[in-house]
């Protein structure tokens, strides 16, 4: 892995609710926005952290809500990235 490369959370840290809705900033087209933590990581990550024994049902049920609002159906996104 490279130096410069960013980890979303520290090695045996679990994602929770409050960090999950965290904003983080985002440049998009010349301006930075402030966008939800859930909606900058890829299906892979968020397969990863669904998949977790530690997470909680809240942090679950707001995975599969993206998935619903993305057009997917939530076992198939994320069995497909897991």
């Amino acid at each position: 892995m490279k130096k410069t490369t960013k980890k979303t959370m520290k090695r045996g840290q679990h994602a929770t609710y409050e960090w999950m809705i965290q904003t983080v900033k985002r440049n998009v087209a010349g301006r930075w926005v402030w966008v939800p933590r859930i909606k900058r990581l890829s299906w892979k990550r968020l397969a990863e952290i669904y998949f977790d024994d530690r997470t909680t049902n809240d942090v679950k049920e707001m995975i599969e809500r993206e998935a619903r609002r993305c057009g997917y159906n939530p076992k198939t996104i994320l069995s497909l990235n897991a």
